[in-house]
């Protein structure tokens, strides 16, 4: 998404600035976005999502693809190792939830990148709510 996005979105640097990174603005964005998304509720709707796979992708049961990314930070003060990743790296996680036609049901931003993917599944309110119904 951000290499398809980034010829949309890349601004120029200036003598005042440097132009902030596609790849870090991306996750904010998503984040705001997550407030207007619809994520199904009902076995009804979330029938209605595998319906979708099925006949678009031929994968049968599968209500939504689920993948996660992290993205670079700065160590945040007072951040000790919480925000290190397995990846070297300090992070936040991002994960979404998307249907056959590449709409986003649902959006996580922000878990600390120190978790592991696992961990940021666990905190996630996706996997809550699942485990919850």
């Amino acid at each position: 998404m951000v290499e398809w996005l980034t010829p949309l979105l890349k601004k120029k640097d200036t003598k005042m600035r440097l132009a902030q990174e596609v790849g870090l603005k991306l996750p904010v964005t998503l984040r705001h976005l997550e407030k207007v998304m619809k994520c199904p509720k009902t076995p009804e709707e979330w029938n209605d999502v595998a319906k979708w796979f099925a006949s678009k992708w031929n994968y049968f049961n599968c209500v939504g693809a689920l993948d996660g990314k992290h993205v670079v930070i700065k160590k945040p003060m007072g951040g000790g190792s919480l925000y290190f990743n397995y990846k070297k790296f300090h992070s936040i996680f991002f994960m979404a939830l998307s249907n056959a036609k590449y709409r986003f049901l649902f959006v996580d931003v922000g878990a600390e990148g120190g978790a592991g993917d696992g961990g940021d599944w666990q905190k996630c309110n996706l996997a809550r709510a699942i485990t919850n119904n």
